[in-house]
């Protein structure tokens, strides 16, 4: 992909209802990692961590620190695989980040890194309690940081699994060969809704949220029922793209998320769709191609936009 400037941006502008966004922003030059930034997680201590296409970056709200394949991180502890596209961050405030060769863990008692393993390509990672679940392609297993090894758990009856959420009743649910999965609390295996599936988010209203790169916006409600919002059928309240990426949630239980045609909320209340994208002014979107969505502890919004990172609080 074309490489341009990557930022960091806290923006405020008046837009949308009212909404003030006003920015600051960090690019290369303040030393993060690669202008593209596909995976974005907050740990205890309230730093932002950036997966790229070269590693992974760490903002503290003052500086970032970078850290990239083949350089030593800890000791003479080192990553090999260049793209970051996965981060998680457990009750204890550990960091685990994954990449094509290997799942790497970030202790932040001891401020040093680990590889936990390498002998495995992990496509997905969710956390459940304290317990860390991974996939290798179909093979679910269960990271125990008491012993520091991987428990083979099953093997889900598909080819690949690139997502995994496990909620609160116990459900699996899995974005697999282009579809969109339940294995239920019951050992039920179904299939939902078919879709090339990026990502799969709980609200706090215990409903499942999935992001799909054609299919647009998929939501099952907490009692399995499925409505899917796109360009067809949603344009008349707002949605204009149907490559939709990852979802964030605001203290309103408004629904956030990345498109391909800019940053989206979702109104709960009044079931519209609103839209930020780029315009000529300085203070919006840089790009209008919007990855990663987190919403912090702050009640700051951070998106990963192609090719910049920005932040938005929603206040």
């Amino acid at each position: 992909m074309k490489n341009i400037i990557l930022s960091l941006f806290l923006f405020v502008m008046y837009a949308i209802q009212g909404y003030a966004i006003h920015f600051k922003h960090l690019g290369v030059e303040d030393q993060l990692a690669h202008p593209s930034v596909v995976a974005i997680a907050q740990d205890s201590l309230g730093r932002m961590w950036f997966g790229t296409e070269n590693g992974v970056s760490v903002y503290d709200g003052i500086r970032v620190h970078s850290y990239k394949p083949f350089q030593k991180i800890s000791g003479d502890v080192f990553f090999e695989g260049v793209f970051v596209s996965q981060i998680v961050c457990n009750q204890s405030g550990d960091v685990f980040f994954a990449t094509p060769q290997e799942l790497v863990k970030y202790d932040v008692r001891q401020d040093c890194f680990s590889i936990v393993s390498n002998k495995e390509k992990f496509t997905a990672l969710s956390f459940c309690g304290n317990t860390l679940y991974t996939v290798s392609f179909n093979k679910l297993y269960a990271y125990h940081p008491q012993t520091g090894e991987m428990e083979y758990q099953m093997t889900f009856p598909v080819k690949r699994v690139n997502k995994l959420h496990i909620d609160g009743k116990g459900n699996t649910w899995l974005s697999a060969d282009d579809e969109l999965y339940l294995f239920d609390a019951e050992g039920r295996f179904s299939c939902l809704v078919q879709g090339e599936f990026v990502s799969i988010f709980e609200s706090s209203a215990h409903e499942i949220w999935a992001e799909s790169r054609n299919k647009g916006l998929v939501q099952v409600s907490a009692f399995g029922q499925v409505q899917v919002y796109n360009p067809k059928n949603s344009s008349e309240i707002g949605l204009h793209s149907a490559n939709v990426r990852q979802i964030a949630e605001d203290a309103e239980g408004n629904i956030w998320f990345g498109t391909f045609k800019g940053l989206y909320k979702l109104d709960m209340r009044t079931g519209m769709f609103f839209s930020f994208v780029p315009a000529e002014e300085t203070s919006t979107l840089p790009h209008s191609s919007v990855y990663a969505v987190l919403l912090d502890a702050d009640g700051i919004l951070w998106t990963g936009v192609y090719y910049a990172a920005s932040n938005m609080p929603i206040v």
